[in-house]
């Protein structure tokens, strides 16, 4: 009985847990994020659809993932570990969280233990992802949610969008900040410099005419509505993920057919041109980011004071210093899962606050906050890792695979686009998603060593 139970499970867990399943519910994922958010929108519900589409991901994701354990017990990598480190801490974080209600059901933009589960299998999912097709079907999802986000985000620059931005309805609408279908500007500006990456990257590889033309009107129009959601998160971002290619552009120069990597830079100069003019006309002639340089010029001159480094970055710098104060109490396990906001309301002081924050709007610093320094440490661990396993296998695969490489190239410019501006934002569950779907890609396990590699190489050399 027992053994025919284990040969059902196994059974079922195999056809599970396929490489083809896990890119169905990557772009599913992706997809419904948005068009969930803009189908509760035509009935006049603001940001309900979103946190129950990536906590129904998150119970997917813990399904599947099981079930490639069950089907799967030979090879293990260090991206499975770091699944299981990025659980426990979280775990733990909410074990001794302040207020454990808030870290299961939190309200606003506050993340559920469920939203983690996903986010942890959303990525794991993708380092499974090997064929090159599959790896190609999901860079569409990325350029359809780009799509699907430009369309409410140019109407909302001209003030033509018939809806308001859920949080901080007035500003919006007066100002015309651009939120597409996340219901804020710097929730937008995150993943808008995660497209603009995607589009950019995309078009400098794109062979057929017509993909590269339609890619490099979809990535001007992405940059335009990155640059018109008013924030200089997007300025961190879009500055970083363009230095970063012309970087991996000269790594890639030597090893690249001479036609092909004249190619590459000539489109890489021509789409940096487009997005300095476009900056230059939004700037100069449209208002936008209208004094922005010169008050980060003045926020850097008065940061040696405290309440200079309070103002820095709209008053970013009080939300840091108030949840760093709080990092020597709770160092080991955080004040609780996303439970940002108990920094604030545990001091002695707290009513003589001028007011509270629930997100760090640094996602390192809030990581350290809410779950201590194991947890930011195995974080920063493992988005290293990611990185140079991008781009060993970016570099290394340029002549024997040119395409996956290319592919690589661009998962790895769009996680540098991200990261920059994770400096300066939150994460919320309407933009993060997509984060953790592209740190998964830089690391698929076509691309690294399974535990005991070295080892079975070692002996097979002695045989």
């Amino acid at each position: 009985m027992k053994e025919k139970i284990k040969k059902t499970a196994l059974h079922y867990s195999e056809i599970i847990s396929t490489e083809k399943n896990f890119t169905v519910f990557i772009i599913l994922t992706m997809v419904l994020i948005p068009l969930g958010e803009l189908a509760t929108l035509i009935h006049n519900e603001y940001f309900v659809s979103q946190p129950v589409i990536v906590a129904f991901a998150g119970w997917a994701g813990s399904i599947m993932t099981a079930a490639y354990f069950i089907a799967n017990r030979k090879k293990y990598y260090p991206s499975d570990l770091f699944l299981f480190t990025l659980l426990m801490f979280a775990i733990i974080s909410y074990t001794f969280s302040h207020n454990r209600f808030a870290s299961l059901f939190g309200f606003w933009y506050d993340e559920w233990l469920i939203h983690y589960l996903a986010y942890f299998t959303l990525m794991f999912a993708a380092t499974n992802i090997k064929k090159l097709k599959y790896k190609k079907y999901i860079l569409a999802a990325f350029i359809a949610v780009t799509i699907i986000n430009i369309v409410p985000s140019v109407l909302q620059s001209v003030g033509a969008w018939p809806y308001y931005a859920y949080f901080g309805a007035e500003d919006h609408e007066e100002y015309n900040w651009v939120y597409g279908l996340t219901q804020n500007c710097n929730f937008y500006a995150g993943i808008s410099t995660l497209f603009t990456a995607c589009g950019t990257m995309a078009f400098i590889y794109a062979k057929e005419k017509r993909t590269k033309i339609i890619v490099y009107i979809i990535t001007l129009f992405s940059f335009y509505c990155s640059i018109c959601t008013n924030t200089r998160i997007v300025i961190a971002g879009n500055v970083c993920f363009i230095l970063f290619a012309f970087i991996l552009t000269a790594l890639r120069y030597k090893n690249v057919d001479k036609k092909q990597a004249k190619t590459e830079i000539k489109r890489l100069l021509i789409i940096t041109a487009s997005f300095a003019v476009l900056m230059f006309i939004l700037v100069k002639f449209c208002g936008r980011l209208n004094g922005d340089f010169s008050n980060t010029m003045n926020e850097l001159q008065n940061s040696d004071t405290l309440t200079g480094f309070d103002e820095f970055g709209n008053y970013r710098g009080y939300i840091w210093r108030i949840g760093l104060e709080s990092v020597p109490d709770f160092w080991a396990t955080g004040i609780g899962l996303d439970n940002y906001r108990d920094a604030f309301e545990y001091r002695a002081d707290y009513h003589t606050l001028p007011w509270t924050q629930g997100k760090g709007h640094n996602e390192y610093i809030h990581i350290l906050v809410t779950e201590g320094v194991f947890a930011v440490t195995n974080y920063l661990a493992l988005l290293f890792y990611a990185f140079f396993t991008g781009v060993k296998s970016a570099l290394r695969g340029i002549k024997k695979d040119h395409a996956n490489s290319a592919v690589t190239c661009i998962f790895l410019t769009m996680f540098i686009a991200y990261a920059a501006q994770a400096c300066f934002n939150s994460s919320v569950v309407n933009t993060t998603p997509y984060f953790w779907v592209v740190l998964g890609m830089v690391m698929t396990k076509n691309h690294q060593r399974p535990f005991g590699y070295r080892k079975k190489q070692k002996q097979l050399k002695a045989q």
